[in-house]
């Protein structure tokens, strides 16, 4: 385990947070323990934007509220059938 690893786990009880490796790519994995808590989880490769997120800081890509994720818009015009 990781210095940054052990410190985020320390500072942030209400969520499990683990690093998870593919390839050379590292990525830090956050998800809540309790229902009440927000965000439901987050998955970046910076662990201060992870930091940032979870303590409810507003950055680029958050939703109104701060912690809800990118605001995701439906798309127009005829959608596919599926078939």
């Amino acid at each position: 385990m990781t210095d940054v690893l052990f410190g985020l786990q320390q500072e942030f009880p209400g969520f499990r947070i683990w690093q998870e490796s593919h390839g050379d790519r590292k990525r830090y994995v956050a998800c809540r323990v309790l229902a009440s808590t927000r965000p439901h989880s987050v998955v970046t490769a910076d662990p201060d934007e992870l930091r940032d997120v979870l303590s409810g800081k507003p950055g680029p890509g958050t939703g109104p509220a701060g912690v809800n994720g990118p605001v995701l818009q439906q798309p127009r015009g005829p959608q596919p059938s599926g078939r």
